[in-house]
């Protein structure tokens, strides 16, 4: 597993820290709180996106279906005018159309080139497109 660039990182973003630079089994999830932690890229790992970790960030999933194909809905807990329904911030589990293995998340109404795969770049997205930071819950 390569380690985040730090190029990809902000302030508020969870990785997996290893512990001076050693890579183990039990990983630790962390959050970067400050500009120094994303100097430290190299002990940081990206998270894979997963139906527990949408779960943690609040996602609900919209029907019984999961893996490919499964659709989870964000209720925002902020006022926002702009944003009149929750669908608006709905994600899927998609895969590649020449490669049923690369598996990704798709943010349904803001559709990107970009693959979505690990928990870093949701949140960058999400961030980007709503204003508003998702936590992850124990």
């Amino acid at each position: 597993m390569e380690t985040v660039k730090a190029r990809d990182l902000r302030i508020g973003n969870y990785v997996y820290a290893t512990v001076a630079g050693n890579v183990s089994d039990k990983m630790n999830i962390h959050q970067i709180h400050s500009g120094t932690g994303i100097d430290n890229a190299e002990w940081y790992y990206p998270i894979p996106l997963t139906e527990d970790i949408l779960l943690r960030l609040g996602f609900e999933p919209r029907n019984e279906h999961k893996g490919i194909g499964a659709i989870y809905d964000y209720d925002s807990k902020v006022e926002n005018k702009e944003i009149k329904w929750k669908f608006e911030k709905s994600v899927a589990f998609v895969h590649d159309k020449n490669d049923i293995n690369d598996v990704y998340l798709t943010v349904l109404a803001h559709p990107t080139a970009y693959k979505i795969k690990h928990l870093h770049q949701l949140q960058n997205l999400f961030y980007a497109l709503t204003g508003e930071e998702l936590t992850l819950n124990p």
